[in-house]
């Protein structure tokens, strides 16, 4: 009822355009590189340097119009940024990225901030189910995101005017993985800080590693050999009984540390394990009870559960284990990058940045995940104009990509937070392994996306018995979810 309710809203929205072309004199919105009134040559573009790639935007006068993005409370991840400058490095970046677009473009950049994830994916439903085009953009909790999404109320930013997907600012990997049948309502974008800061990765403590005469971890992740036999390996010797109180406990050194909780979920998608796939018929097939999945679970579970080296807490966050990791305690441990900022910094630990690993070489590349609390974006149906939201949304990743992750991270992480200079390199790495996948963002905590997590957590190795115990429900999911896509491309 609600998608036929929101094909409704983009069937009368189409008809009042039409109703008011002869009025509406507007210049055109669209463009391409031929456009631009600059013209940039291959030769004039230095590909090292991201200030000098075009975002090929056609000229365009908003009038000073306010454009205005929905979101959520999040002092971590402002969009609009400060009023004026701070002395604050990525909050002045912000602060001139917006300045640069309101400039270029004649328009004003507002927000309409919510105090609760769920609460502003409440609103954006209510807002399209009601005709409401106050909100020309929507950025919120990305999971949450995913159930209003289902429910027809954003238009497929594929056929977004002036969104150009091969540009380097978008996430490869995550448009192809995010479309369904030409289909993409919702999409990471750097205009977001959480999209790198939520980013997981693993933190490498270099005295440990020197203490041990490891050998240069740069070398095993550049060569291609950093797998999770090369992690078991790397981190099998290393603990020590502290404390002295002949237990392994908190107090100890151990090779690696480990919370069952969103760190077991990024494994999924570093080891690159699909969950579920249309068959030639259209018909929803669960493809995560492979062979190859439950040996992964069963060694997943050995590792952190038998291994003497392994510090684990079931229901410990990331945050957590990184703020262990900080006191010097693990050689190895998964957290987020943005914790290099908020908590690594402040203490004096030598450490350096690293993708998790593959499973195992045969394994194309390195993967990585986004938590699910980052924000996402999607064009609501009722959006004034589509085309100018693609132009804010277009020329706003593209300089978050140019200016400000440079001030996060080749400047905020190399002064304020890492102290070698390969991590620099090794996060845009982390950056372009990125897979926000299809089965995660829309699983509404529904589906199969947390399986890792599940088993883990609750020190369940039973891979078989737990798909098949949740099979029906979860199944039935899948089929109403890619029906949604297929009412969606139809609109």
């Amino acid at each position: 009822m609600k998608r036929a309710t929101a094909f409704f809203i983009l069937f009368s929205m189409l008809l009042s355009a039409a109703a008011c072309g002869d009025v509406e004199e507007q210049s055109d919105v669209s463009g391409t590189a031929d456009d631009n009134s600059t013209e940039t040559t291959a030769a004039e573009v230095d590909e090292t340097d991201r200030t000098s790639i075009p975002d090929n935007l056609p000229e365009y006068d908003f009038d000073g119009r306010e454009f205005t993005i929905l979101t959520i409370n999040n002092s971590n991840d402002p969009i609009r940024g400060n009023d004026e400058q701070n002395g604050e490095l990525v909050d002045d970046a912000i602060y001139e990225r917006r300045r640069t677009v309101e400039d270029r473009f004649n328009v004003v950049l507002a927000e309409f901030i919510m105090g609760d994830h769920r609460e502003t994916g409440a609103e954006i439903e209510r807002s399209v189910m009601a005709g409401d085009d106050s909100y020309d953009l929507y950025a919120g909790h990305a999971i949450v995101s995913g159930g209003p999404a289902m429910n027809g109320i954003f238009l497929n930013w594929h056929n977004v005017e002036n969104v150009d997907f091969t540009q380097p600012w978008w996430q490869q990997n995550s448009v192809e993985a995010l479309t369904i049948d030409g289909v993409m309502p919702l999409v990471p974008s750097y205009m977001t800080m959480t999209v790198v800061s939520n980013t997981y990765c693993m933190f490498y403590n270099k005295e440990i590693a020197a203490n041990y005469q490891l050998e240069d971890i740069f070398d095993v992740v550049n060569s291609g050999e950093w797998t999770f036999d090369k992690l078991q390996e790397t981190t099998r010797d290393i603990y020590q009984d502290l404390n002295g109180d002949s237990a392994a406990n908190e107090g100890d050194l151990f090779g690696f540390g480990f919370g069952a909780m969103s760190p077991a979920v990024t494994f999924t998608w570093a080891f690159d394990i699909p969950i579920v796939e249309r068959n030639a018929d259209g018909g929803v097939e669960l493809v995560l009870e492979s062979q190859r999945t439950t040996d992964i679970v069963d060694r997943l579970y050995d590792f952190i559960y038998q291994s003497p080296n392994v510090y684990t807490e079931p229901t410990g966050q990331s945050t957590r284990m990184s703020e262990l990791f900080a006191t010097g305690n693990f050689l190895l441990t998964p957290g987020c990058i943005g914790h290099a900022v908020s908590i690594l910094r402040d203490f004096d630990i030598d450490y350096s940045i690293i993708p998790y690993p593959k499973y195992d070489s045969s394994q194309e590349d390195y993967y990585t995940m986004i938590d699910g609390g980052h924000l996402i974006i999607g064009v609501p149906l009722t959006a004034k104009n589509p085309a100018e939201t693609g132009i804010i949304t277009e020329v706003m990743t593209a300089e978050s990509w140019k200016n400000v992750i440079p001030a996060y991270y080749d400047v905020a992480l190399k002064l304020k937070g890492t102290r070698d200079e390969e991590s620099i390199a090794m996060l845009d790495k982390i950056l372009d392994s990125v897979k926000v996948d299809f089965t995660y963002i829309y699983d509404n905590w529904q589906g199969f996306a947390f399986f890792m997590q599940d088993l883990l957590q609750n020190k369940n190795r039973d891979l078989m018995s737990y798909v098949e115990s949740n099979r029906s429900a979860k199944l039935t999911f899948y089929e109403q979810l890619y029906e949604a896509f297929d009412e969606m491309k139809n609109q």
